[in-house]
Formats: C-alpha cells, structure tokens, sequence
C-alpha cells in the first residue's frame, strides 16, 4: 500500500506540473494570438491612411492642373481622386497679380478622416 500511495501521490504531482505547464503554454499562445491581431488591425489602419494620402494627392493635382491655364486675377479649382478603393475632393484657390508675373495659392483636400492644405507662390519675369 505504501508504494502504491508513492505512486499515486508521484502520478498526481506529475499530471499537475504538466497541467500548470499546458495551462501557461496556451495562455502564452492566446497573448500572442492576440498581438498578432492587434497588429494586423494597426496595419489595416495604416494602408488605410495611406490610400487616403494618395487619393489626397490625386485630387490636389487634378485641382492644380485645372487653374494653371486659365486666365483671370482669380482662379478657383477643384478636383477629386481615387486611391486603392479612397476618394477624396480637393479645392483650391489662386490669385494673379503684377500683370500675370506672381500669384499666390492655398488649397485643400478631404478623404475619411484623412485632410491636408497647402499654400504656395510663385513669379515669372
């Protein structure tokens, strides 16, 4: 009975070392299960912002080529883009001065919760 009692009471600390053991492995597993989806949901985030930034900057061009040409002191312009499955719209507005050899320029663009402005100058002789 005695040596039945060893092994049982051996069997039972064994199966509980391997038990905690299994037990921290797993948790250890779901900690870094999640990590992963966290950062995945981060990167999804960024590549989000990111064609919202392109969509930004095709709208600001197609805004900026649509004023460069025309004639008038004042010049307002719009434009919208795509980016990977983003839009956005751009506006902006210039000013001519000193005969057609300086102007002025401050525009913008929008996408999601995505914005940016700019202004700019520039002289011809």
């Amino acid at each position: 009975a005695t040596a039945k009692t060893y092994t049982d009471a051996t069997a039972t600390q064994t199966l509980n070392t391997a038990k905690a053991y299994t037990d921290a492995a797993l948790g250890n597993q779901q900690s870094i299960s999640d990590l992963r989806n966290q950062m995945n949901d981060q990167f999804n985030n960024v590549n989000r912002r990111l064609d919202r930034v392109g969509a930004m900057g095709a709208a600001s061009a197609q805004m900026t080529a649509n004023t460069s040409g025309l004639a008038g002191d004042n010049r307002v312009g719009f434009g919208a883009g795509n980016y990977n499955g983003q839009s956005a719209f751009a506006v902006g507005y210039q000013r001519a001065f000193n005969n057609n050899h300086a102007s002025v320029s401050i525009g913008g663009s929008v996408s999601g919760s995505e914005s940016s402005v700019g202004v700019g100058g520039g002289i011809s002789w």
